[in-house]
């Protein structure tokens, strides 16, 4: 079984690694959502292997292991996702572009989750110029923040050029003191990595 001192330290190494990656690659909440489900999946299934075998020394250390291991490289991991169609790539982001107009609440939250999801991880196999219309009017629009939030995120992370000129166009005429401020953490992000002053 796990001492006290074992789990201690054991969670803080994997909150100081989690914390270093999240810092080093700038996450989305969708993606720091996966690596906690990553995490936590690995340490449940190492206790499982702990008090499968009573004493299990070899197990446990191997699955702490494996639980660093995946907690390091938490992209190669979700990158182990399986290929999708050619059909499904050509028409996501028409199929997103209507679910987030969609009056189902539930719809419109997940379809932005995968939006920033997406965008952040497989930017290089899926486009998705159709979404920045509907997120910027989701932006603009939508009387709750959280999806006003959800929708800088998702446009921060496709780094659409139109997308992100509108924000800058309407930065100035947003009333939410919180959501001008992460709108202009966004653009600032996105001029730098682009060079642009």
């Amino acid at each position: 079984m796990f001492t006290p001192s074992t789990n201690t330290q054991a969670r803080t190494l994997r909150i100081h690694i989690l914390n270093q990656q999240i810092r080093a690659w700038r996450l989305g909440a969708t993606a720091v959502l996966l690596l906690c489900t990553l995490i936590f999946t690995a340490q449940a299934q190492a206790q499982g292997l702990a008090r499968a075998d009573g004493d299990g020394i070899a197990e446990r250390a191997a699955a702490r292991a494996a639980l660093v291991e995946s907690v390091r490289n938490p992209i190669e991991a979700l990158s182990s996702l399986p290929t999708v169609s050619a059909a499904w790539v050509e028409h996501v982001d028409q199929q997103f572009a209507l679910s987030l107009k969609s009056s189902i609440e539930a719809v419109r939250q997940q379809t932005l989750q995968d939006i920033i999801y997406i965008a952040n991880f497989h930017s290089d196999r899926v486009t998705l110029k159709k979404v920045v219309s509907p997120l910027l009017n989701i932006y603009l629009f939508d009387k709750d923040e959280r999806y006003r939030i959800m929708a800088i995120s998702a446009l921060s992370a496709l780094e659409d050029p139109y997308g992100m000129q509108r924000l800058r166009e309407e930065v100035s005429g947003v009333r939410s003191k919180r959501v001008r401020q992460l709108t202009l953490a966004a653009l600032a992000d996105y001029q730098q990595s682009h060079g642009l002053q």
